[in-house]
């Protein structure tokens, strides 16, 4: 709710800060925030650290959630640059 509040007054940084440390030290393999940190990190400063979020995650969750993490990894490849590899994963 906070990180919500946060980014409708425009305080990407803050929100982006909050939702780090509550992802990666309460909450780790919550899919929804690991998602919605990626979400948020690919849409503020572009592939860095997507990645890195998404692999935080089982490969054991359901489907949905698999392709989900799959389609913002291949997003963050191909705002590297890397076209094929984005590929690749879908």
């Amino acid at each position: 709710m906070r990180v919500q509040a946060m980014l409708l007054e425009q305080q990407t940084e803050e929100a982006l800060s909050l939702l780090e440390k509550t992802a990666s030290a309460q909450f780790p393999t919550d899919a929804s925030l690991v998602l919605w940190l990626a979400e948020l990190r690919l849409s503020r400063n572009g592939a860095p650290g997507v990645r890195e979020a998404v692999e935080r995650l089982p490969p054991s969750f359901d489907p949905e959630v698999r392709v989900r993490s799959l389609l913002l990894e291949a997003s963050a490849y191909e705002r590297d640059g890397q076209g094929a590899r984005a590929v690749g994963l879908v």
